[in-house]
C-alpha cells in the first residue's frame, strides 16, 4: 500500500511541475502591427527565436541556460509568447448602431501571454554539462514572465511617445511654412 500512494504523490508533483499557466498583460490598445513587432524585437534581443509565426500571434524561443547558486543545480526555461485579441467578460451588449460597430472594430484590444517554462538538472555526477544533463520539470520562471511583458510594456510605450513627438514636430514644421495666397487672390 505505501508503495501506490508514493508513486501518487511522484505523479501529482510531476503533473504540477509540467502545468504552467500563462501571464497575461493588460490589455493594451495598440495595433497588433506594433504589438508583434515589440514583441519580437524584444524577444530577438534576449533571446534565440526558434519559431515565429506572425499571422498566428505566436513566437517561440529556444532554451536559455543558467547555473544555479546551490550545489549541483542549473535550470533552463524558454519563452512562449502569444498575441490574442481581448475579450472584457462582460462584453455581451448588443450595439444599435452601425457606426459605433465600425468604431469597435477599428480599435482592437489585444493582450500578450507569455509562459516560460523551466527545467531543472539534476545530474550528480556532472551538473554543469549540459549534453549529459539531467532535465526535470520545475514550473514556470514567472521573474522572466514578468520581466518579458514589461520589457514590451516598455518599447510599446517608447514608440508611441517617440511617434507624438515626431506629430508634433511636423505639426510645428507645417505652422512655420508660409501661408500660400489662394489663387483668387492672384488676379
Amino acid at each position: 500500500m505505501p508503495k501506490n500512494y508514493v508513486f501518487l504523490l511522484l505523479f501529482c508533483w510531476t503533473l504540477i511541475g509540467c502545468s504552467t499557466t500563462w501571464t497575461t498583460s493588460d490589455p493594451l490598445r495598440y495595433t497588433y502591427d506594433d504589438i508583434w513587432d515589440a514583441s519580437y524585437q524584444v524577444l530577438n534581443r534576449r533571446y534565440d527565436i526558434l519559431r515565429a509565426q506572425e499571422k498566428e500571434g505566436e513566437i517561440e524561443t529556444d532554451w536559455q541556460f543558467q547555473r544555479s547558486n546551490f550545489y549541483l543545480r542549473s535550470y533552463r526555461h524558454k519563452i512562449y509568447a502569444k498575441i490574442e485579441p481581448y475579450v472584457a467578460k462582460n462584453e455581451h451588449k448588443s450595439v444599435e448602431n452601425e457606426s459605433e460597430q465600425a468604431a469597435q472594430a477599428e480599435q482592437k484590444v489585444y493582450v500578450i501571454k507569455i509562459r516560460a517554462p523551466q527545467d531543472e538538472n539534476r545530474d550528480i555526477d556532472n551538473p554543469e554539462s549540459l549534453a549529459t544533463a539531467n532535465w526535470l520539470p520545475a514550473g514556470a520562471n514567472q521573474d522572466q514572465e514578468q520581466l518579458v511583458l514589461g520589457f514590451i510594456k516598455a518599447v510599446l510605450s517608447a514608440r508611441e511617445q517617440n511617434d507624438q513627438k515626431e506629430t508634433k514636430a511636423s505639426d510645428d514644421a507645417l505652422l512655420e511654412l508660409p501661408a500660400e495666397q489662394p489663387a483668387w487672390q492672384d488676379r
